[in-house]
């Protein structure tokens, strides 16, 4: 598996141990600095897929949530870092958003995606600073599908 993210300025790849779990407790790391967090809207692949139609796009993409993905300065290892991004609760997906769409055809021009591969949109939110104590608390369509504490 494999999390394929988005940003406003290039595509990352990131290792399937970065994902942490809902509703535990994310333990602020003792290395890098200016800690803040960013949100993603994710959609996970539910069948194999390579050069994909647009036409056809829907059919492999299930669910949605949101990913919570810690930022900071002076540490390059996010990519793989365990526990850099907390995934929510997964949620029904009805129709696939135009820009999933596009990233997803554009991915798989060149890369096959597999069942359980997450692709997530980077949010245009501003950062926010990461504080111990802090309450993290994500809302997708009413439900909340992300709860942790910062530690």
């Amino acid at each position: 598996m494999k999390i394929l993210l988005k940003t406003p300025s290039s595509l990352r790849i990131i290792a399937d141990s970065a994902l942490a779990r809902n509703r535990q407790p994310w333990f602020l790391p003792d290395f890098g600095q200016n800690w803040r967090w960013q949100r993603a809207l994710a959609f996970r692949i539910c069948k194999l897929g390579k050069n994909i139609s647009p036409k056809f796009a829907g059919r492999y993409v299930d669910a949605i949530t949101l990913l919570w993905i810690a930022e900071a300065d002076g540490c390059p290892a996010l990519d793989y870092m365990d526990g850099a991004i907390v995934c929510g609760n997964w949620m029904d997906l009805e129709e696939l958003p135009a820009e999933a769409t596009d990233l997803l055809c554009e991915i798989t021009r060149a890369a096959t995606v597999k069942n359980g591969d997450i692709i997530a949109l980077q949010l245009p939110d501003a950062p926010e600073p990461i504080s111990i104590n802090d309450h993290i608390s994500l809302s997708l369509a009413n439900n909340e599908v992300l709860s942790f504490n910062i530690k």
